[in-house]
Order: C-alpha cells, then structure tokens, then sequence
C-alpha cells in the first residue's frame, strides 16, 4: 500500500502533519528514484450524503421495486457505476467517490427513476 501524507501549504512551504512519519518513509527509499503527487485532499462522500442515499434513495427504490436495501444497493452501483481498468470491467464502491462523484451518482439515479420507473425521488431539502 502507498502511504498518503497529509499537510498544508504555508508562506509557500509544505508543511507536513506527521513530518517523522514522512522522514521515516523517506528513509526506507534511499538510492531510489520516486514520484511525488501534491494535490487537495479528495473529500469522500459526506455523512449527509450517506444518510440520503439510504434513508431515502434506497429506502424509496427498495419500497417500489421490491428489493431489500442490500440488493438495491448492489443494483443501482452495477447500473451506474460500472467502470474499467485496463480492459477489465468492475464496479466502483460508493464508499470511494468524492462528494462530487457521489452527487453525480445521485443525480444519475434520480434520473433514471424519474424517466424509466415513474418515481420522483425527493431533494434532500424536501425529504422528511
């Protein structure tokens, strides 16, 4: 596994959070050549977020067609988040995808429920 460090840029320095954690790593690639990425720290799918797609996307879609949450789950990843890797199909995990990338995961859904099953899924400002 690849370690990720974390930290932040100050009067152009980069300061790390765990800086021995960083110097010890660094030590343990002596005489090797290395690739450094910096970059803002991806933000995963909000709690928010989560707590809408279960209590009121899967809750709905499970309701309507009949499947448990689990399944519906599975199904709607399969659907929309079917990806491929060097000419090898898998599905994404939910779990993975950015705050971003699991609003456009949203809105697929929605889109889809709306135009091929007849049923409106809610705003999160409108559900109760």
């Amino acid at each position: 596994m690849i370690p990720i460090f974390t930290g932040s840029v100050d009067n152009g320095g980069l300061k790390f959070d765990r800086r021995s954690s960083v110097d010890e790593y660094i030590g343990t690639l002596i005489g090797q050549r290395v690739e450094v990425i910096i970059r803002k720290p991806r933000t995963k799918r909000s709690d928010v977020q989560n707590s809408y797609y279960w209590g009121v996307v899967i809750e709905l879609l499970s309701k309507e067609l009949g499947y448990d949450k689990d399944e519906m789950h599975e199904i709607l990843k399969y659907k929309f988040l079917q990806s491929n890797a060097m000419g090898m199909p898998y599905i994404k995990s939910t779990t993975k995808l950015s705050t971003g990338e699991f609003e456009e995961y949203l809105s697929k859904i929605k889109q889809w429920a709306a135009e091929f099953l007849h049923i409106v899924i809610p705003d999160p400002n409108e559900a109760t």
